[in-house]
C-alpha cells in the first residue's frame, strides 16, 4: 500500500476541532491499551501548538489520565504559552504533570503549523500558529498509519524541539481539570465519511502557512 494511503487533508469546523481531535487520541490510545504498553515502541507523544488552550492541547488535557496509565510523556512546544501560565504555575501536583515543555522564541516560526505526533505513527497537522485555532475553521490532515508524514512531523517537531527554551508549565492537569466532554462519541467522529482517510486522494504534507 501507498505510504500516503492512510493521510488526508480535510476542513474541520472550529466548533469541531477539540472532540475530534480527542477521538483521534483515543483511537490510538485503545490501540495501546490492547498491544500492551510494554510492547509499544515509542511511548511518547509530541505536540507543537500555539498555546495551551488550543484545542490540541486541550483535547491531550482531557485524556491527561488515560495518557498517564499508559506511561506517556508529553512533549510539548507552545509559541504563546502565556495564556496558562498563571494558573498552571499555582497547580499542587507540578511534579506529576507528565509532560516535559519547551517555548518557541523567535516569532518567524509562527507561519509554521500545529503539529502533533502520537509515538512513532499517528500524526496530525493543524493550521499555522499566528491564528488562533479557536476562531476560525481550517485545513487539518490526519494520518492514522502514513510513515511520510509521521517522518515529516517527527522532523519538524525536532527542529522546534531543538530550538526553543526549557519551559515550566502544568497545563495537562491545570486544563484537565476543567477539560469539557467531547462533542460526540470517539467511534462516532472517526467512523464518520468526513474522516475516513481513504476516500480522498493523498496530500503533500503542509509545511508553509495556508
Amino acid at each position: 500500500m501507498d505510504a500516503n494511503a492512510t493521510s488526508a487533508m480535510h476542513v474541520i469546523k472550529k466548533e469541531d476541532k477539540q472532540s475530534v481531535l480527542r477521538a483521534f487520541i483515543s483511537q490510538d490510545l485503545e490501540a495501546r491499551r490492547k498491544i500492551g504498553s510494554a510492547s509499544v515502541e515509542n511511548n511518547d507523544y509530541y505536540v507543537v501548538a500555539r498555546s495551551p488552550l488550543s484545542p490540541v492541547a486541550r483535547a491531550l488535557a482531557e485524556l491527561a489520565d488515560e495518557m498517564a496509565a499508559l506511561g506517556i510523556t508529553v512533549h510539548a512546544v507552545f509559541s504563546t504559552p502565556a495564556d496558562c501560565a498563571t494558573r498552571a504555575s499555582t497547580a499542587k501536583d507540578q511534579g506529576s504533570e507528565a509532560s516535559v515543555n519547551r517555548q518557541i522564541h523567535d516569532t518567524r516560526l509562527l507561519d509554521a503549523h500545529e503539529m502533533l505526533l502520537l509515538g512513532s505513527g499517528a500524526a496530525w497537522v493543524g493550521d499555522c500558529m499566528r491564528r488562533d485555532p479557536a476562531t476560525s475553521d481550517a485545513f487539518e490532515r490526519y494520518s492514522a498509519n502514513c510513515p511520510f508524514t509521521a517522518a515529516s512531523v517527527r522532523s519538524s517537531f525536532e527542529q522546534f524541539w531543538n530550538g526553543a527554551r526549557p519551559l515550566t508549565l502544568s497545563w495537562l492537569s491545570e486544563l484537565g481539570q476543567g477539560a469539557t466532554p467531547p462533542v460526540a462519541m470517539d467511534h462516532d467522529v472517526l467512523a464518520s465519511s468526513s474522516l475516513n482517510p481513504l476516500t480522498e486522494p493523498a496530500l503533500s504534507v503542509p509545511a508553509t502557512r495556508h
